[in-house]
């Protein structure tokens, strides 16, 4: 392993742009907006109720809707977190690249992972007993997708983590970094 020089080593800076800091804070107060309209929606006088012949309750439809703005919403969000994310780093392009894509790609999952329970309340009602398990099936290859490129992304840069970790940890220089 070749001893990385200080402008191959990773780095977080502060000095981020404000335009990108503040995409990236709407964009998560746009979800906390929406999941205080969420909180409101289940309190609904009648949420509970069915509708006639459905077997789908009112507030159900209704959280699904804001669910799906949130989702929407995080997905947005994907690009003005990627934009944070290499803003902040500094180091080679790639590995910064790599880790803004890890960041857009854990928010792509947590997307799923709201729409699975977001979208459950008028889905599986709709389901036969017996086939409820194939919604969750095909949520979970949804989910993998972006699990798979986030640990291919880490993957790819473990050698550079592992060395940055170490000099931070043991307080070294770079030079005496190298094969054991």
């Amino acid at each position: 392993m070749s001893v990385p020089r200080d402008d191959e080593r990773l780095a977080i800076t502060i000095d981020l742009p404000t335009g990108t800091v503040r995409d990236a804070i709407r964009d998560g107060v746009g979800v906390c907006i929406l999941l205080v309209v969420a909180a409101f929606v289940a309190a609904l006088p009648g949420a509970g109720r069915e509708l006639p012949g459905t077997g789908l309750a009112v507030g159900a439809l209704l959280s699904t809707a804001v669910s799906l703005g949130i989702v929407a919403t995080i997905l947005v969000a994907t690009s003005s977190v990627g934009a944070l994310v290499e803003a902040a780093l500094r180091g080679p392009s790639a590995v910064v690249e790599d880790f803004a894509s890890t960041a857009r790609y854990a928010l792509v999952f947590v997307a799923v992972l709201v729409t699975h329970r977001g979208v459950a309340p008028i889905v599986v009602p709709l389901l036969a007993a017996d086939a409820v398990w194939i919604y969750d099936v095909a949520f979970l290859g949804f989910a993998l997708f972006p699990v798979l490129a986030i640990a291919r992304r880490l993957h790819r840069n473990a050698d550079v983590m592992a060395t940055d970790l170490a000099i931070a940890v043991t307080g070294s220089s770079p030079d005496s970094v190298g094969d054991p």
